[in-house]
């Protein structure tokens, strides 16, 4: 019953977006937001469960200035806890988001200047099943779609919880 994640499908629904502060937007398949509004970074992936599992989205790590590099990925601990339990339910769709509201966010510089300069950045998501279990990281490159819209696709998972197949 373990869970995967990969970036939705083109076809797969639109999914609203709301962060707790009221902003919306809507993250369609394959796609990704990466805006900012009065000061405030907003991020989000459309994600679809291709695990047997439901996923449980703990935790995300950002990357900014890294694309298209295999660098180790952040502890567990250090992944940066999301506002609100989200679920994908297997076989299904959803999102991730999150925000940088913090102006003494060590990652808010690199990102804003991957977002004014169109640069494509890595986030990594921390994510396991609805008992707390099996625990997996799957790598996220967000890159340009055009001259205003945002994909993501995916690059590499680890499992945690059990030997890595590699």
């Amino acid at each position: 019953m373990r869970p995967l994640l990969i970036p939705s499908l083109s076809d797969d629904p639109v999914h609203k977006v709301l962060w707790h502060d009221r902003h919306t937007a809507r993250v369609g398949g394959g796609r990704a937001i990466f805006e900012e509004d009065n000061g405030i970074i907003y991020l989000a992936v459309g994600l679809r469960n291709l695990g047997t599992g439901i996923a449980l989205l703990h935790g995300w790590y950002p990357m900014p200035d890294q694309a298209f590099g295999d660098p180790p990925h952040a502890q567990a601990e250090d992944f940066r806890r999301l506002r609100i339990d989200l679920y994908i339910p297997a076989g299904g769709t959803g999102y991730w988001e999150a925000a940088v509201r913090d102006a003494d966010d060590p990652a808010r510089r690199g990102l804003l200047k991957d977002l004014e300069e169109r640069h494509p950045f890595t986030i990594d998501i921390l994510y396991g099943d609805q008992q707390g279990g099996q625990r997996t990281i799957s790598r996220y490159t967000v890159l340009p779609a055009g001259d205003d819209a945002w994909y993501a696709q995916v690059s590499r998972h680890w499992n945690l919880d059990r030997p890595d197949p590699r």
